[in-house]
């Protein structure tokens, strides 16, 4: 059952690999065929199912560290800094000295956030590339964001600017050939087009209006990765900065892991508020949806009202940035 599983993920056949890992668990209680499980549910976008289910295996399986990184790993992931640490201290003064979980506190002590993608630290549990990237010269340039029901990608310029091939991959592992279609060379913002859509999250829409200095922000991206293999995006929130000099730039306000920007930013209702940037000195910066409607105009796809809806938890509004926030990768 495990292998059939296995191949299920790598094939794409999320369902498959979801069921026959299920059937799995049901024969044995056994850690590696419950940590399969949560990677299945992942792969398949269901990120509050995998963190509940994670929760269960680290709770299950105390002296088990596998299952306690891949549970402090994704709360980690999803912006819950303060329940992830908390929950590692706990593991580690049961199980001291143990090197999984001093290589995931360094990580999570780092400052600037983790440096390293998913792989580096919970071990294979990353998505797969569907398909597999086989260019050996790929890199990961930057995050983006989906735009027009899936066909096309807003990206940082300078993450593309110079590529011979360009490709961008969701959270879910989904890799798309891509291409630039227009160059917005005065805010280093490049519109890509897909050879093939992705699958926006159901749900996705674009805030009907520009938020407030000191509003609550959820910005995605993707941390720095070795070559262009797939991960999972990274979720942190905190309060918008305000505009700066002529009104037009603005501060993000919020720490970001290191690696390259361009990811979605969304509001406490769950809609795109803008995107991230960075200055050439590396200083987080918000472009609001008002500037993106400028560019885009109606590629941009749904617009919620200009009301805002109520608070999305934060599980929730991480998984639409599974499917919106994607990896930008090229090659020179």
């Amino acid at each position: 059952m495990m292998k059939q599983a296995m191949a299920g993920l790598a094939a794409g056949n999320t369902s498959a690999a979801v069921t026959a890992f299920e059937t799995a668990v049901s024969m044995a209680h056994a850690p590696d065929a419950e940590l399969g499980l949560v990677r299945s549910y992942l792969q398949a976008g269901n990120y509050r199912q995998a963190l509940a289910y994670s929760a269960h295996t680290a709770g299950a399986h105390r002296e088990e560290p596998e299952g306690i990184v891949l549970y402090v790993w994704l709360l980690h992931l999803g912006g819950q800094e303060a329940a992830a640490k908390r929950i590692l201290h706990e593991a580690q003064s049961r199980l001291p000295g143990n090197a999984a979980l001093e290589r995931v506190q360094r990580k999570l002590d780092d400052s600037a956030g983790p440096s390293s993608g998913t792989s580096a630290v919970a071990g294979a549990f990353a998505p797969y590339s569907l398909p597999p990237l086989t260019e050996a010269a790929a890199a990961l340039s930057g995050s983006g964001v989906l735009i027009d029901g899936g066909r096309r990608v807003l990206a940082p310029l300078a993450a593309v600017a110079h590529a011979r091939k360009i490709w961008v991959r969701n959270g879910l592992g989904h890799l798309r050939k891509a291409a630039i279609e227009t160059r917005f060379d005065k805010y280093g913002i490049a519109l890509l087009k897909l050879d093939q859509s992705l699958p926006l999250t159901e749900g996705f829409m674009a805030a009907g209006k520009d938020p407030f200095p000191g509003s609550v922000m959820y910005a995605v991206a993707y941390a720095t990765v070795r070559g262009a293999v797939a991960d999972w995006p990274v979720m942190r929130h905190g309060f918008l900065g305000t505009p700066e000099g002529n009104g037009t730039d603005w501060e993000l306000g919020i720490t970001m892991p290191a690696g390259p920007h361009g990811g979605p930013v969304f509001d406490a209702s769950g809609a795109l508020a803008g995107i991230s940037m960075s200055t050439p000195i590396g200083k987080p910066t918000f472009v609001p949806i008002s500037r993106i409607k400028q560019l885009t105009g109606d590629r941009l796809g749904s617009v919620a009202p200009a009301e805002k809806g109520p608070r999305m938890a934060m599980e929730q509004v991480y998984e639409k940035a599974m499917g919106a926030a994607v990896q930008v990768l090229m090659a020179r």
